[in-house]
């Protein structure tokens, strides 16, 4: 194992009986996971997202391979020595999962409780983690009282306070609007720095990796399909899920429907070439599209185009349609090593521009 890797999964494997057979959630599953760092994992429904994060902290056994958290095999471990490893580990849940005649206060201090600390110990872990969530005015209140968004702080807070090591997320803002969710995801960062914890969440949405994870995992069909940093998951896609997952973020544009019947799969004698182009860190603000006019003399029409930030580097998609020899532009493209993808060909002229 690495040395700064804080979770290590070495070949898991998970089967479930379902209602039409066996069913393989985890398909020989091997991932480090570094101290201190924010890793999502993202699929679809049913990729085996949940199954891979609640075998970290062995709620979910896998049937075969090993976890390991800080250098230490949880699975084989007794059940006296897991419990104590299992306090390292904090999760927080979609639907909150608090305890609706408790208040705040009593919510989060419940693990502390079970623990068997005394009331003072368990005020002076409490109060702060209650300021650290900005819901220290809420501390008297019951959950019917609070928004989703302060549910979740709630349930954030009651994670945290066993101190752990690794805090794991499942779907933790699927249930929330997109402000609130942005706000969440601005207080994890908060913690990951403050607190130096590693977190990781799984999510079935692009932008809440593309908002804080330092690297993510595509999981399809129990295996993982695509690993790295987050900016080129999301920029240089190999996997065809991982191009769709991060195609997701861009603005949808149907070229079927754009161009109804003159549109075509195939190259058409005297139509036009429709090209996506990816443009990343020094030429995402560029003049590139002016440029391949002038050195190619082509006649070019932007579709739609779009600029980002992804950890805080630029990056750029533009959907072009193109009147003219299109292998030297696509060549330079690529020398510039910009992504380049052929779309599809259009018949006859090129479209009066939008």
């Amino acid at each position: 194992m690495g040395e700064s890797a804080m979770i290590k999964l070495d070949a898991l494997g998970k089967r479930f009986h379902g209602p039409s057979g066996l069913v393989t959630a985890l398909d020989d599953v091997s991932l480090e996971i570094a101290e201190g760092e924010i890793f999502g994992v993202i699929g679809r429904s049913g990729a085996g997202k949940s199954t891979l994060l609640r075998a970290i902290n062995l709620l979910e056994r896998p049937d075969q391979g090993r976890v390991f958290v800080g250098g230490v095999d949880l699975t084989g471990l007794r059940s006296d020595a897991l419990r104590l490893e299992r306090r390292r580990v904090g999760m927080i849940f979609q639907h909150f999962n608090l305890l609706a005649r408790r208040s705040v206060y009593d919510n989060v201090a419940l693990p502390l409780e079970l623990a068997g600390l005394t009331r003072r110990e368990i005020r002076d872990r409490v109060r702060p983690l209650l300021e650290l969530v900005e819901l220290a005015d809420k501390a008297d209140q019951v959950p019917a009282k609070l928004s989703g968004g302060q549910k979740q702080r709630v349930g954030i807070a009651r994670a945290l306070a066993a101190e752990p090591r690794i805090l794991l997320s499942d779907e933790a803002t699927s249930a929330l609007d997109p402000q609130t969710t942005r706000s969440i995801l601005g207080l994890l960062k908060d913690i990951n720095q403050r607190l130096g914890l590693t977190i990781v969440l799984i999510t079935h949405e692009m932008s809440v990796v593309r908002e804080i994870c330092d690297r993510v995992a595509v999981m399809d069909a129990g295996r993982i399909v695509e690993l790295g940093s987050t900016f080129d998951v999301l920029t240089r896609p190999t996997h065809p899920l991982a191009r769709e997952i991060a195609r997701g973020l861009e603005p949808e544009l149907k070229l079927d429907h754009l161009f109804g019947e003159r549109f075509s799969e195939v190259p058409v004698l005297g139509g036009t070439t429709l090209l996506r182009i990816a443009f990343s860190g020094p030429h995402a603000e560029a003049p590139v599209i002016s440029d391949l006019v002038r050195r190619f003399n082509v006649d070019l029409n932007i579709l739609s185009g779009t600029i980002d930030h992804i950890q805080d580097r630029p990056y750029g998609v533009m959907k072009v349609e193109l009147a003219g020899s299109v292998e030297p532009v696509v060549a330079h493209l690529k020398s510039l090593e910009l992504g380049v993808e052929v779309l599809g060909y259009v018949r006859s002229a090129l479209r009066t521009a939008l």
